[in-house]
């Protein structure tokens, strides 16, 4: 007797169905640019986030040997949203089945300037006026996801000059779903300033970059699930390019760097103005190095819940007055502060940066050391000085 069929089982099937041929389209369309085994993937080095930045093209190649006059060398050619990554086969391999592979050379897409159609299968890459090339069979497809690599880090494909080629390659979309355009330049900043090696990126910070939107929230947050990267300059870069991003609110975010971090911040633009400091024990004040720093909009500081001890507490109301421009806001919430620590600010609120102090507020102060009159007589002073406090 013949299976009884229903809306039901029908509808299953349909749904079956569609998910089977969106899977082999999404696989068809990925590999056919793998021109290798999945072996010889599982051989390289783990120096990529595969779920954020995925292998757009992979194929056995040839590269330039370190002196000219040799003959080309033997390598896998792999590309990224980061760039080009040239593997060669490590010393001491014994087994042609067990072979495995070292990062031998890496081309950041920030620095590729130019690309030249040559004879056969070569294409001629120049890097920071260096000559490289690269040689494999799919060469032009290569170029295609380079260029479109190219298109969406940097946004623009007019500095990438091509030369030689009878037509323009296709771009294509490479940044994968979930991924945000500055969480991809994050990546391969990361690529660029550490050789190509992103296999070490903290995933926590790379998705908190991918969901922020600055549409609804000009404030970014960083807290202490995420790691701070070694190379600063990894993270700031893709920051500046962020619109609507005017602050930051750390979250007991790297202790240790987040001064550092601020300084380079300030340093780089005058855009991002805001910076909230939640949850801290401990600082190194010493790294604002604000004496060098003369932003062209007034600064807002904000304390929350720090409970530092008082040389840090002294250390960074000393820094933040050296700082070569204006402060509009300074809060301090639920932090504690000695009697030193009090004179120390009071003192910093009688520097030039204070002169233009809008907003003073100390709220929920952690301290029964200080007299009234010690308090009152602070306060007194500070509107001699901070003429513009209007609450």
């Amino acid at each position: 007797m013949p299976a009884k069929i229903t809306v039901a089982s029908v509808a299953t099937y349909q749904k079956k169905l569609k998910f089977y041929l969106h899977f082999l389209v999404r696989n068809s369309n990925i590999m056919d640019h793998y021109y290798v085994k999945d072996i010889t993937l599982k051989q390289l080095p783990p120096v990529f986030l595969p779920k954020y930045a995925p292998c757009l093209f992979v194929e056995n190649g040839r590269m330039p040997s370190k002196k000219r006059a040799e003959k080309p060398k033997s390598c896998i050619i792999y590309i990224n949203m980061c760039g080009i990554y040239f593997f060669r086969p490590s010393k001491g391999n014994k087994s042609h089945k067990n072979i495995k592979y070292k990062l031998d050379h890496f081309i950041s897409i920030f620095l590729i300037s130019e690309i030249r159609h040559k004879p056969d299968y070569r294409r001629t890459i120049m890097c920071e006026n260096k000559e490289f090339y690269l040689e494999c069979e799919h060469a032009d497809q290569a170029v295609s996801y380079i260029v479109s690599t190219r298109h969406t880090i940097v946004g623009n494909v007019k500095d990438l000059k091509l030369f030689g080629f009878k037509r323009p390659p296709n771009i294509v979309d490479v940044k994968p779903p979930g991924v945000s355009y500055h969480g991809a330049q994050f990546l391969a900043f990361s690529a660029k300033f550490n050789g190509g090696n992103i296999g070490n990126v903290d995933t926590h910070l790379v998705s908190a970059l991918n969901s922020y939107d600055p549409v609804h929230n000009d404030t970014l947050l960083l807290d202490s699930t995420m790691i701070a990267p070694s190379q600063y300059k990894s993270l700031i870069h893709p920051l500046m390019n962020i619109k609507g991003l005017v602050g930051f609110r750390f979250k007991n975010w790297a202790p240790y760097y987040v001064c550092r971090f601020v300084h380079f911040i300030l340093k780089a633009t005058s855009r991002i103005k805001h910076f909230i400091f939640e949850d801290y024990q401990t600082l190194n004040p010493k790294q604002l190095r604000f004496e060098k720093i003369h932003p062209d909009a007034p600064v807002t500081f904000v304390f929350n819940n720090c409970q530092f001890q008082e040389n840090i507490s002294c250390s960074l109301f000393q820094e933040i007055s050296k700082l070569r421009g204006d402060i509009q806001r300074f809060s301090l919430i639920k932090c504690n502060l000695t009697t030193n620590s009090w004179d120390a600010l009071f003192a910093a609120l009688k520097t030039k940066p204070f002169s233009t102090l809008e907003i003073f507020e100390i709220n929920g102060l952690n301290s029964n050391n200080f007299y009234d009159n010690h308090v009152i007589d602070s306060i007194r002073e500070m509107f001699v000085h901070c003429r513009f406090v209007m609450r």
